[in-house]
């Protein structure tokens, strides 16, 4: 049996369910993220490394301490790489969305793709809808991918050559990006606020887009 080290978001309703499940078919280690930015120390050697829903970017050597791979569930389809995928998918109005299962390289959602699964976005859908969706879709993949990888991980090569029509777009989301998107300029015209509002507005969170007017 593999040794893995799962490493996903603190407080997360999916990601709790994730290790839930996967404890009732493994013993594994955990690492909880809770912030952007935050530092995270792997102290072991594993087979593999997966990343659910991780605020931690993982660095050269945390990637050294994987013998066999790093593997990333990414909440967004191979066009949106970085933070913000939704939000942008919402703004540029596309029809379809989806989620990403790739190896973890250097770069930010750069490395070869093992799994891909593509989803309609419904013109009624705003930004919790289609997190909602994105989340679920996620959970769903991670609980039947994971097992597969850590009892025979033949079947990567085979993955790999399965999505390698799958190309990461060479645009990267940034946070700053993201951030000029959550402030609207005050002449923005009524239509285009409407678009932004979609793709920008959570209920229940703190983080909200805002009209800047004389500071």
């Amino acid at each position: 049996m593999k040794r893995f080290l799962l490493i996903t978001r603190h407080k997360d309703i999916h990601s709790k369910k994730l290790v839930e499940e996967l404890k009732k078919k493994f013993i594994f280690d955990i690492l909880w993220s809770k912030k952007i930015g935050e530092k995270i120390i792997i102290k072991k050697k594993y087979e593999f490394i997966f990343c659910f829903r991780s605020y931690y970017i993982l660095k050269k050597n945390d990637l050294k301490k994987s013998s066999i791979n790093a593997i990333n569930f990414h909440p967004g389809p191979p066009k949106y790489r970085g933070v913000g995928c939704a939000n942008f998918a919402l703004l540029n109005d596309e029809k379809f969305y989806g989620i990403t299962c790739h190896i973890i390289n250097e770069k930010i959602d750069n490395g070869k793709i093992i799994f891909y699964k593509k989803f309609k976005i419904h013109k009624k859908n705003d930004l919790k809808d289609l997190l909602d969706k994105t989340h679920k879709e996620l959970l769903l993949v991670a609980k039947k991918l994971i097992p597969k990888i850590v009892k025979d991980y033949k079947i990567i090569p085979r993955l790999k050559k399965k999505f390698e029509k799958k190309k990461w777009s060479k645009i990267l989301y940034t946070k700053s990006i993201l951030d000029n998107l959550y402030k609207i300029n005050y002449k923005t015209p009524k239509n285009k606020i409407k678009k932004i509002l979609r793709a920008t507005y959570l209920r229940n969170s703190k983080y909200k887009p805002i009209i800047e007017y004389k500071d």
